[in-house]
């Protein structure tokens, strides 16, 4: 996979993960970028992309949405935080 193609693939999960959730108003913050690993002993990059939207009420339930998303990817998913109202 090029540089391109992993940047693609990036900015395309996240915009596909947003998809599922039903807010409105979401925008790009910078462009993708490449930064290296730190924990990675082979110095290997990670891209990271900011994909922002307006709080939606039931923050929990689209935890739940995303995670069930993710699954139907083959992903294995926890959601952590429930009790502080900013489930991750």
């Amino acid at each position: 996979m090029t540089a391109r193609e992993g940047r693609d693939t990036v900015v395309g999960f996240v915009k596909d993960s947003s998809a599922q959730l039903d807010i409105t108003g979401w925008w790009s913050r910078g462009t993708a970028y490449a930064a290296p690993c730190s924990s990675d002993p082979d110095n290997a990059s990670q891209y990271q992309y900011d994909h922002w939207a307006p709080a939606s009420a039931d923050k929990m339930q689209d935890a739940e949405r995303i995670a069930g998303y993710w699954k139907t990817l083959g992903m294995n998913v926890k959601i952590v935080g429930e009790d502080t109202g900013s489930p991750l």
